[in-house]
């Protein structure tokens, strides 16, 4: 039990800045979302200076906040360890390359093969969770009591807030 208390007082740190992160790529989002560029851009600067995020979930919403805010496709790259343009992506992916073996050559184009697939699939899953925030809101304005009993918009309000 001590050992237990003493790994999660350690760990304290990382996950309130992990959650920080977070709640600042999702402060950027609602930004975007409510049409304030500006405040969007400014934490997007700081989503940009990420480096080493080991989360999923946030690193998708900082690649979101970044793609909206800055109007380039961004993404996090595991190489650099840090958010980049795709641009930059394709430029380092490139660079190795051309320095490796046919057979490295080969691994690389199916790592960006599969990067890409995974970006893709988060595009996917953007525009998905975008149309349930749309339809939920929706919901809210045209039902309240049915939005806040309906148990797919409940844990979308509770991120986003409710609806103005």
């Amino acid at each position: 039990m001590r050992l237990a208390f003493i790994v999660l007082f350690a760990l304290s740190p990382a996950i309130a800045a992990a959650d920080e992160r977070k709640e600042a790529a999702i402060h950027c989002l609602e930004a975007v979302t409510s049409g304030d560029f500006v405040t969007a851009a400014q934490v997007a600067e700081g989503i940009k200076s990420w480096s080493y995020e080991f989360n999923f979930e946030t690193v998708r919403l900082g690649e979101q906040c970044l793609n909206s805010a800055l109007g380039e496709e961004w993404l996090y790259s595991s190489v650099a360890g840090k958010m980049v343009t795709r641009t930059a992506a394709a430029a380092m992916t490139e660079e190795s390359v051309e320095n490796s073996s046919l057979r490295e050559q080969q691994e690389a184009a199916a790592r960006v093969e599969r990067v890409t697939q995974l970006e893709r699939e988060a595009d996917a899953r953007f525009e998905l969770e975008r149309r349930i925030l749309a339809a939920c809101r929706t919901l809210f304005l045209r039902d309240e009591v049915e939005a806040l009993t309906n148990e797919v918009c409940v844990p979308v309000f509770r991120v986003t807030g409710l609806p103005d």
